[in-house]
């Protein structure tokens, strides 16, 4: 079984008591600082996850680091990740439980790419026009990539509508060379 499908069953059974519990948000804060300090503390993270490590000490040190979190439910799944010899899924976990929430709050993650900075105002107009495309509250992440010279690509889950210069450009240029203007 892979990582991430593992990750996946850990997150569904996690966002399941979630909504039992009605914690989705709470819950999520409290995964994302676990996140957070593991990507800035590389060395304590190699050593959660080190194979040959005593799970007892481990799961002190877990307990230690993390007794800050609102929910100990999270330092108890974490407890759970290393009995289980699986502490290389949090963030793979976490990145599938903010899908799962999301889905739950019908909140959709546009990544949104310009060629350059974009104002306020028009931010807030493309994500009204999002908001009114898929029918859910949409959170934008703004990119800038200069090579699209113009226009936008958004990509929301598995969809993408590039509406960018060069994709036009690419576009007369097959048309050109086909013969089919």
């Amino acid at each position: 079984m892979t990582v991430q499908a593992i990750a996946n069953k850990y997150a569904s059974a996690l966002h399941s008591y979630a909504q039992e519990k009605n914690k989705i948000n709470e819950l999520e804060e409290d995964l994302k600082i676990v996140v957070d300090f593991l990507k800035e503390n590389d060395k304590i993270k190699a050593v959660l996850e080190h194979p040959l490590l005593d799970r007892e000490e481990k799961k002190e040190i877990v307990a230690d680091i993390f007794k800050g979190l609102e929910n100990p439910e999270i330092v108890n799944l974490l407890k759970l990740l290393v009995d289980r010899k699986r502490f290389d899924i949090v963030e793979a976990l976490f990145m599938e439980y903010v899908r799962l929430a999301n889905y739950t709050r019908n909140v959709a993650i546009a990544e949104v790419t310009t060629a350059i900075e974009v104002r306020d105002e028009l931010k807030n107009e493309i994500k009204k026009a999002l908001e009114k495309y898929t029918g859910k509250e949409v959170r934008l992440v703004m990119k800038t990539d200069p090579s699209i010279i113009g226009g936008v690509i958004t990509k929301i889950g598995d969809s993408v509508l590039d509406a960018s210069i060069t994709r036009r450009l690419a576009q007369m240029y097959d048309n050109i060379t086909q013969g089919s203007l």
